[in-house]
């Protein structure tokens, strides 16, 4: 993209912008750098209604988003920024003409944009209740409350702009909406709604449209306070996350020339990331060859290297490197997943009947041809939608409950199996408590029954099951 020409940054000077979720995390920090960068007078709103400043230390600890709402709001203000900030949902037309009427004669100017941040969610919380948002158990509440901000807003907003194509209009979406999620069918849908709700008015009436999809804001936003067992498995799909330095700049450098929808934060070296896209990105990492060679020798090799071929009769360039014999010991090399490992790494073959199962299983599901026990799911090119695929397999294989959370959490084999083991265990005690006792509670008998249900029944009484354990 640096190759790309540039055009003039669509941000004004001095402009007076509309910021949705202007004090949730990204906002804040979004805030903060149009007003010193471009001393931007900012429209703030939210759904967050805020008490009066005499208030804001009374009962502040009880309710969290109200806690982090009144100190964004502080922040902004001894940071100097010029704003204000008014509570409204995104879908009321009419509220949102009047807050922008009333900017519009306080700073005596029109109205140069939009960015449009609102949304609903959080990973923290999804995290807790994951197995009860799969497709085919989700509800229509859900459906409804992540459409509000990005289907119902989003339209309520351009129609606020309708008779102004001149308007700046910036969406944030997500890297969901375009590569999807076992558990994020709601979200997913919602933020594809916004990308091509997006392309449609950029084509048709306001050419002044763009949309960013991103993978992940470090601890800010969506991803704030969320697990780190997820965080990890983001980032060994290919969703790197991004400091906000990082974040802002690339969309700045993404406005500068002129990417009107643009995915940021992916990993173009992921065997996730580019099962979703067209092009193989350039190689980023060098095959090098190190040696030893006296200067006395008189012996040359070729400064440029050598080209090898791998099995498959593929041509790679191999640098060459001559380095002191001492120095040999302390060259590491690059693993195929990125990360900085010493040579040759040692594979750990599967040790029981469990494991070599799941080594099966994950070859299959991945298509991959070596598994070792120490292997991340998500590092293999594992995703959510392909990790439901284990999880039923496993259930299938082995007769216990599996969820998409465990993969998460335990992502290698070794960790896996144990568990199984232990859930066998389990489930084998459950099963003699049933026999022997006349009246079953209600987890015995789902659990005696369970093997006579259809598959798609089983899926969605796991997921309940799972639902009641997360509540307990």
């Amino acid at each position: 993209m640096l190759a790309q020409p540039t055009q003039p940054l669509p941000i004004a000077e001095s402009g007076l912008y509309l910021i949705t979720g202007g004090l949730g995390g990204i906002g804040t920090h979004l805030s903060e750098y149009l007003s010193r960068q471009y001393r931007a007078k900012l429209i703030l709103v939210g759904r967050t209604v805020l008490p009066d400043k005499h208030q804001w230390t009374e009962g502040v600890d009880q309710d969290l988003v109200l806690a982090r709402r009144i100190r964004n709001h502080r922040r902004l203000e001894a940071c100097g920024v010029d704003f204000m900030y008014r509570s409204l949902d995104v879908c009321d037309l009419d509220r949102l003409r009047q807050v922008v009427s009333e900017a519009e004669e306080h700073w005596k100017q029109p109205l140069t944009g939009i960015f449009h941040l609102a949304g609903e969610g959080n990973l923290e919380r999804h995290w807790k209740a994951m197995d009860r948002h799969w497709v085919k158990v989700e509800s229509i509440g859900t459906f409804e409350g992540m459409f509000g901000p990005k289907v119902y807003g989003t339209w309520t907003l351009f129609e606020l702009i309708k008779n102004r194509p001149e308007v700046l209009f910036v969406a944030f979406s997500s890297v969901l909406s375009l590569f999807g999620g076992a558990t994020s069918s709601a979200y997913s849908a919602a933020g594809s709604f916004l990308d091509c709700y997006c392309e449609a008015r950029r084509n048709t009436s306001h050419p002044r449209t763009y949309c960013f999809n991103w993978t992940a804001w470090d601890d800010v936003g969506m991803s704030e306070a969320g697990p780190a067992s997820v965080a990890e498995a983001f980032r060994n799909m290919g969703y790197s996350a991004m400091s906000p330095s990082q974040a802002l700049d690339s969309m700045i450098a993404g406005l500068l020339r002129k990417q009107h929808q643009l995915a940021i934060g992916l990993d173009l070296a992921s065997p996730h990331v580019q099962r979703h896209t067209a092009q193989r990105p350039a190689p980023l990492r060098v095959l090098s060859g190190y040696y030893t060679l006296s200067a006395s020798s008189g012996l040359t090799l070729n400064k440029d290297g050598i080209e090898v071929r791998d099995r498959f009769g593929s041509k790679t360039q191999c640098r060459l490197v001559n380095v002191p014999p001492a120095a040999l010991a302390d060259i590491n090399t690059t693993s195929p997943n990125g990360n900085t490992e010493t040579a040759a790494k040692k594979r750990i073959p599967p040790r029981t009947e469990t494991e070599q199962q799941m080594v099966r299983i994950w070859r299959e599901v991945l298509a991959v041809s070596n598994v070792s026990m120490d292997d991340k799911f998500f590092e293999l090119g594992g995703d959510s939608l392909l990790a439901l695929r284990v999880a039923n397999r496993l259930r299938e294989s082995f007769g216990v409950r599996v969820s998409l959370r465990d993969l998460f959490e335990m992502p290698t084999i070794a960790e896996f199996a144990a568990v199984v083991a232990e859930r066998q265990g389990e489930s084998r005690g459950l099963e003699t408590q049933t026999v022997a006792s006349a009246a079953p509670s209600s987890d015995d008998g789902i659990l005696a029954t369970i093997s006579e249900l259809p598959d798609e029944e089983i899926d969605i009484l796991l997921s309940r099951m799972s639902e009641d354990q997360i509540s307990s």
